[in-house]
């Protein structure tokens, strides 16, 4: 039996670190089926992966997410992903959602100022909802930040800054962000770009079915978003005519815009890319033999699945989506951080500052202290005595007291404002600590190689 310690030690790596596969990693071989040997992809898979650069001789292994430096819940895809692909001699591929607006730049970390846990941005401010596929790569990323929460987290930024600076030469931000990422994380598979898909046979088919009846495909995506409400999916548009299309129009530089039935035949077909769910129904029908999930592809991929198959998998016998499992993590980065003040004290130092606008005795002014006091009194007896201009004269007096004291003692007040301030942002870093969101680049070699091994017991437990 594990000492008290070891027990706690236990506890607060589990706290830390958790992995989630489900179904559980020892079913995914069975799952994927194929092996090298006997797999046999249909004509659509082929062509559609031989399009887009992909290998046609080997079960595909996929995942992916937007082009962005993300946590280490999506790490764990990209890693069981691997281990699979290593286990049932498949390839790992990575969908980069290059068609997505860069939500999570500038990159978000944590910082200490003053001793107290917040969160801080680091990197340039990007031209809003213009996709990271259409932007150029970014030459001049600001200096290292110096508030970093920890000398690790600080090391990590330099490394960080260095592997951008050696992929300037990008066709796209999102390549260079693709790159660099996957070199400080250690990552291998060839990377897939969703904006890519423009230029498939599947795709200029899936489009040719929206133009010749927008309301089928519109009717059945909106049917599948009203019967699974767990996806939190919105409607699309089905004004008669004026569809709202589940595409985006992209150009370089230029903000993406929702795509209408009336718009479709003008536009550059290239310059077409598809919205979600769009997007990962292709990936599912002909870009892969196993697609790996997060959270949020888990709550949206039934919608998803209805919808193709109320819609366009009627018209293509023979074809199927590949089975689709779910992979996530929990991994805090370590921060040596204080003891964030529990409520009480928060609720406390509100108090007094507060307290402390009005009240001499709360900067320890005594002396105006016991003059307000005085007031107070004598306002008591005369209204006590119902004594109306002896208490206007007090009330007045005790006006002109509280400013004296808020001027004599402005900078006692402030203080005692700026600590409470000071500990509700610490408190508020309380759940900063503990947030499994921070980008997996910060988690450090050590962390990183403690998932990478929890993964690959995942797949060799009984």
């Amino acid at each position: 039996m594990p000492s008290g310690d070891t027990a706690q030690a236990d506890a607060a790596q589990d706290e830390r670190l958790a992995i989630d596969l489900d179904p559980p990693a020892k079913q995914w071989p069975s799952i994927i089926g194929a092996s090298e040997s006997s797999f046999s992809p249909t004509d659509l898979q082929r062509t559609t992966r031989a399009e887009l650069g992909l290998v046609v001789d080997k079960p595909i292994i996929l995942s992916g997410h937007q082009t962005e430096f993300w946590h280490a819940g999506i790490l764990a895809k990209h890693l069981a992903g691997q281990r699979l692909a290593t286990r049932q001699g498949a390839h790992l591929a990575w969908l980069a959602v290059d068609q997505d607006a860069p939500a999570a730049l500038p990159i978000r970390y944590p910082s200490l100022q003053d001793g107290v846990l917040t969160e801080a941005r680091w990197g340039p401010n990007l031209p809003a909802d213009v996709p990271t596929g259409m932007l150029d790569p970014i030459r001049d990323w600001p200096d290292v930040p110096i508030d970093a929460a920890t000398p690790e987290i600080a090391a990590s930024f330099a490394e960080l800054r260095e592997a951008l600076g050696r992929h300037t030469d990008a066709p796209s931000l999102a390549e260079q962000i693709e790159h660099a990422r996957s070199e400080l994380l250690g990552l291998d598979g060839m990377t897939v770009s969703a904006a890519a898909f423009a230029r498939t046979t599947l795709f200029d088919r899936i489009v040719a079915a929206m133009r010749e009846d927008p309301s089928a495909c519109v009717s059945a995506y909106n049917a599948a978003v009203r019967a699974h409400p767990e996806g939190r999916l919105r409607e699309l548009d089905a004004e008669p005519g004026r569809e709202e299309l589940p595409l985006w129009h992209v150009a370089p530089g230029a903000p993406r815009v929702g795509v209408r039935a009336d718009q479709l035949s003008a536009l550059d077909a290239g310059q077409l890319a598809p919205k979600a769910l769009l997007m990962t129904g292709i990936a599912r029908l002909a870009l892969c033999d196993v697609f790996i999930h997060g959270l949020g592809g888990r709550d949206y991929d039934p919608a998803m699945q209805a919808w193709l198959d109320g819609w366009l998998l009627p018209t293509m016998p023979g074809e199927a989506l590949a089975p689709a499992v779910i992979a996530t993590a929990t991994v805090r980065v370590p921060l040596d951080v204080p003891e964030p003040p529990t409520k009480d004290q928060v609720k406390a130092a509100a108090a007094l500052a507060r307290r402390a606008k009005d009240d001499p005795a709360a900067v320890g002014d005594g002396e105006r202290a016991a003059e307000k006091q005085r007031l107070v009194n004598a306002m008591r007896d005369a209204k006590e005595q119902k004594d109306k201009a002896a208490s206007d004269e007090l009330f007045k007096a005790m006006k002109a007291l509280a400013a004296e004291h808020q001027s004599a003692n402005a900078e006692a007040i402030q203080s005692i404002a700026n600590d409470a301030d000071r500990l509700a942002k610490a408190h508020a870093g309380r759940d900063l600590a503990h947030d499994r969101t921070w980008p997996a680049v910060f988690l450090g070699d050590a962390v990183l190689g403690e998932l990478r091994d929890a993964i690959v017991r995942a797949f060799e437990a009984d």
